[in-house]
């Protein structure tokens, strides 16, 4: 889990006990809805995953307090709907219809005592409904270049949801201001890189043919990652004397404040190697035939956030990412005169889950959040053909026909997030066969 994560799960955690905490008694079991809903033409954020795979955590480490159940669809979700549930979260972008049931129940639920979280772009969502910005408090206008301090507002500091931050040295809450500021102690990362390459280039054995062999290492050391402010202030109890000066509990003037900061903490090393081979064949009268093959193996990826009291994590094979231990992409392609037929066959190694998993059915360790158990932690590989065709019509026009994903191969399940239509863009194909075709013109 990287330092990005564990942020998110922090933030996450102390927002969802604050809305449970206020949603009905304490001895019934907590539904929470959570909306991951992407409009039409929006941008759908990477970090989509990481916040379904930190909800569904957290409802299997609260040994039974809540459940979590997904939607993707706002459709349908009027207050009897909403009647189920003790908590609404958005992880939303894009606008919603002007008549769905959500505009009048969202505000109506929220009104009755329940709770509300939104999550990284709910703020850019629903744009046509401006009392929806009213009610999240923000609207998305762009990223920027550069990170700003910014200022955290508490209207209210006797709020359950501000007695999430603890006092280390006395074991009682504390209300803190939180600045983000920078850091004068940092220094630049150091990578260290490592290339080996072979080429074979139209050999008079087999003319036509070309083929490559490159093999690479990288290593990184004192990457730039952030800690929260709980982080910070209980590593300093903890003896790390570095980060004792980002805070000040009893200032001379104002209130409590920790100085979240950036640091010189992180690693990776990465090492594998390229394959890549290519032959075209002059059939004379019948055109040109030529074929290519690219092969990747992963040998190492590794992080290390290093954050004391985590452990390196290992990527490479985990098909959860983008880093399986294989990967193929081979294509032929026959030329005749002004037709073309193009054929490409894409493979993904089976791989895992997640390799922090430690996989048993019987006598298994204790399971802990950096070595959790489970009963199957493999991930299935996949294999793909597209097909595709084309026609010049002159210099500058050509028509073409592509189908990607020929027979219709299902996305493979991603589990480790427990929501049932989990799956992984980065690696599968996520809508089946899919159909295009169109015209080129070369100004």
């Amino acid at each position: 889990m990287d330092v990005r994560r564990l942020r998110l799960v922090a933030v996450v955690i102390a927002a969802m006990v604050a809305t449970l905490a206020l949603a009905g008694p304490a001895s019934a079991q907590k539904r929470v809805l959570y909306l991951d809903y992407v409009a039409p033409n929006a941008f759908s954020h990477v970090s989509r995953v990481n916040a379904r795979a930190a909800m569904t955590a957290m409802a299997q480490a609260s040994n039974g307090f809540f459940t979590v159940d997904l939607r993707t669809d706002p459709a349908g979700l009027d207050a009897a709907a909403l009647s189920h549930y003790d908590a609404v979260v958005f992880f939303t972008c894009g606008d919603l219809s002007a008549n769905a049931p959500l505009r009048q129940a969202l505000f109506a639920f929220v009104a009755s005592g329940k709770g509300f979280v939104g999550f990284h772009s709910a703020t850019d969502s629903f744009y046509s409904w401006p009392e929806y910005g009213d009610f999240i408090g923000a609207r998305f206008i762009n990223h920027g270049s550069d990170n700003r301090p910014g200022i955290i507002r508490v209207d209210d500091p006797n709020h359950v949801a501000m007695q999430g931050f603890s006092n280390p040295f006395t074991g009682g809450t504390l209300t803190v201001t939180q600045n983000t500021i920078g850091n004068t102690n940092l220094t630049p990362e150091v990578a260290r890189n490592l290339e080996v390459g072979l080429v074979l280039t139209q050999p008079q054995f087999l003319p036509g043919f070309s083929a490559s062999f490159d093999y690479y290492r990288i290593r990184i050391r004192d990457g730039i990652s952030s800690l929260t402010a709980q982080n910070q202030v209980n590593l300093c109890r903890d003896g790390f004397q570095q980060y004792c000066s980002t805070f000040n509990f009893t200032p001379a003037v104002g209130s409590p404040f920790v100085n979240v900061q950036q640091f010189n903490l992180s690693s990776i090393e990465t090492k594998g190697f390229d394959i890549e081979l290519g032959y075209r064949m002059d059939l004379d009268e019948l055109g040109a035939l030529t074929v290519r093959a690219l092969t990747t193996h992963v040998i190492d990826n590794t992080t290390n956030s290093g954050s004391p009291g985590t452990i390196p994590v290992q990527f490479a094979g985990s098909n959860m990412g983008s880093t399986p231990d294989w990967k193929a992409f081979v294509t032929q392609s026959w030329d005749f005169q002004k037709i073309g037929i193009d054929l490409t066959e894409r493979w993904i190694s089976d791989g895992t889950i997640g390799n922090q998993y430690i996989e048993c059915q019987t006598n298994c360790p204790v399971s802990t959040t950096p070595r959790p158990t489970v009963d199957d932690a493999h991930m299935a590989g996949a294999f793909y053909v597209d097909f595709g065709a084309r026609y010049t019509v002159t210099d500058r026009f050509a028509a073409f026909v592509k189908v990607d994903n020929v027979f219709d191969r299902d996305p493979v399940a991603a589990p480790q997030t427990n929501t049932g239509i989990d799956i992984n863009p980065l690696l599968y194909d996520t809508i089946g066969r899919v159909y295009r075709a169109g015209l080129r013109y070369n100004f």
